[in-house]
């Protein structure tokens, strides 16, 4: 999919972890000083990923979706961030869980975090993980369906 000059890719861990790991890295570790285990690698073969590469081929964005409907991660390089890459990451992920057939996305989120994914619809549950971080849901529809969705916690 291509769009604004971006492309965004389903991603495979055994094709594009190194284009992932930059991206983690440059985001997580060296911008937001978070600890070398922050995101744990155990997750990612059976994850679905989304890479973001901007015109000139260099990866911007990625982010990391389970099966079950939960975002573990998006992160998108600091020059990139507020040029809507994170919303369109997000809207990417609904696509594809509305192609699988998903009934909903959430994450577990906190501080930054939480104004991004209620910017990209998502809404709080009131379900705490007991991180103290809360729980928030985005209710995916069905493709076809269009009856009203339906909360599931």
């Amino acid at each position: 999919m291509t769009t604004s000059g971006y492309t965004f890719i389903f991603g495979k861990w055994d094709r594009d972890a190194d284009d992932i790991r930059l991206v983690r890295d440059q985001v997580f570790r060296e911008e937001l000083g978070f600890g070398e285990g922050f995101v744990d690698e155990h997750g990612d073969s059976g994850a679905i990923h989304v890479l973001v590469y901007e015109g000139g081929g260099r990866a911007v964005g990625a982010a990391r979706m389970q099966p079950d409907g939960l975002i573990d991660y998006v992160a998108v390089l600091r020059p990139w961030r507020g040029n809507t890459v994170g919303g369109a990451i997000v809207s990417y992920l609904a696509h594809i869980a509305q192609v699988k057939n998903m009934e909903t996305l959430w994450s577990e989120v906190t501080g930054d975090s939480l104004t991004f994914f209620r910017k990209n619809g998502f809404n709080e549950t009131g379900v705490e993980s007991g991180r103290g971080d809360t729980r928030r849901l985005r209710v995916v529809r069905p493709l076809g369906d269009s009856s009203a969705p339906v909360n599931i916690h």
